[in-house]
């Protein structure tokens, strides 16, 4: 919000739904972090210039209200992208990328199992390509989510795997910065 004020572009990307607990507390308010129908609207609402991630369900499902989210996104002038080709290809400045109904695949099981998504250092390189073209500078927050929850699961490989993806990620940072 505080780069908005600022006249900044902004954007999220993770690999897990963009409603949950980090990406959320980037991008909305609300009083429990599973409310994720009322994060989603207001993440709707922010008008962030990329969202890339999970949590398409967030946004397709049938709201209590009515209010069909995916309709506001495009409405805001949102290039809408589902998978990994589409991604690649947007021209847009306004990038909304929903790559899985609720978190993505981890990075290791990603290439067999769900090649249509995004890694996390594609998302990463697209966000800035994206974001670096407003002239007042941007904020983005990347966070490599599936990296604790392989942790919680006691899964190793799962751990390494997503970690060294995260660092292909900080690698896209660090090139743009340098």
């Amino acid at each position: 919000e505080g780069a908005k004020l600022d006249g900044k572009a902004t954007g999220i990307v993770s690999t897990s739904e963009i409603q949950h607990a980090t990406p959320a507390g980037f991008s909305a308010h609300v009083t429990k972090r599973s409310n994720y129908d009322d994060i989603a609207e207001q993440q709707v609402y922010q008008n962030m210039d990329v969202i890339l991630g999970g949590g398409s369900d967030s946004l397709a499902k049938t709201r209590k209200d009515g209010e069909d989210l995916l309709e506001v996104v495009e409405a805001k002038g949102y290039d809408y992208v589902t998978d990994r080709n589409e991604l690649l290809k947007s021209k847009s400045k306004k990038l909304w990328g929903s790559f899985a109904p609720s978190a993505v695949a981890y990075d290791f099981d990603r290439a067999t199992t769900k090649p249509e998504e995004p890694t996390i250092a594609e998302m990463t390189e697209k966000a800035i390509n994206t974001l670096q073209k407003d002239k007042d500078g941007f904020f983005l927050m990347v966070e490599g989510s599936k990296i604790d929850w392989a942790a919680h699961a006691n899964d190793p490989i799962g751990m390494i795997s997503d970690f060294l993806a995260f660092d292909d990620a900080v690698g896209e940072a660090l090139e743009f910065a340098e």
